[in-house]
């Protein structure tokens, strides 16, 4: 059997005596024949290596080294000293008596548009309040109707540890009297306002007023605001004691603001 295919098959792979020339359909022909043996010759290879695969599989040691290794973990980007940088938090748009307080401020002085409102104190009178630069590195206070429509200079803003000589130094209280034009020279109602920077580790403070009542300040981020009125006061520079505190409420400093005025 296999002598009479080869045969056969030497008979048609012999041109000798025919004719060279051959018409387009030949060569298609062929190229069909060409392309089928060639994928069944493929296929028949393909075989062949299964077979010897799965005889070797059972003698044969995979190497380890071409093993699948797992995913490594996703990496977080880094700068250049090796921090994971952080997005820029923009602060939160004001709302409530904070809002009206900006808006006023800023009417008065448009320079302020821009600047963060830091603390504030509204009463039946007005308002008080500190702003800082988006740098955080000045600040600037405003006064919003009594005792008067007005924005202060910007000034450098140090909020280090606390330093009692220098707190003692930059403090003072601001007052206006609270009376009607027709009313007498004699009288004794007074506004006081005071707005300083907020010393490192300060979480509270607390002023004891000219008549003893106990008033607790306003802290923003940097700074912090006091504002109260008060009646009968004779002096013109009268003890306003302010009580700093830590975060555990313990006392941390205790002076009069208007120590230095005497």
């Amino acid at each position: 059997m296999n002598d009479r295919i080869t045969d056969l098959l030497d008979d048609v792979a012999d041109d000798t005596g025919r004719p060279l020339g051959f018409s387009v359909a030949d060569v298609a022909a062929r190229g069909r024949a060409l392309r089928r043996r060639r994928t069944t010759a493929g296929a028949v290879a393909l075989v062949a290596a299964a077979a010897a695969v799965a005889v070797a599989v059972a003698v044969v040691v995979p190497d380890e080294r071409a093993a699948e290794q797992p995913l490594a973990p996703p990496t977080t980007a880094t700068d250049s000293a090796g921090q994971t940088p952080t997005a820029p938090t923009t602060p939160p748009e004001p709302t409530g008596q904070d809002a009206v307080v900006l808006a006023g401020c800023v009417t008065v002085d448009a320079t302020l548009d821009g600047w963060l409102l830091d603390a504030q104190v509204t009463d039946a009178e007005g308002s008080t309040a500190t702003f800082v630069s988006a740098q955080g590195d000045r600040w600037r206070t405003c006064t919003l109707g009594f005792p008067g429509e007005e924005v202060t200079a910007p000034e450098p803003l140090d909020t280090g540890p606390l330093d009692e000589d220098e707190v003692v130094r930059q403090s003072g209280v601001d007052f206006g009297l609270l009376c009607p034009k027709e009313a007498p020279a004699s009288c004794t109602r007074r506004l006081y306002d005071v707005e300083l920077p907020l010393p490192e580790g300060v979480a509270s403070i607390e002023v004891e007023t000219p008549g003893g009542d106990r008033v607790d300040a306003v802290t923003g981020t940097s700074t912090y605001v006091v504002r109260f009125a008060e009646s009968g006061v004779t002096t013109s520079v009268p003890p306003v004691v302010a009580t700093l505190r830590d975060s555990s409420d313990g006392v941390l400093f205790r002076y009069d603001y208007n120590e230095l005025l005497r």
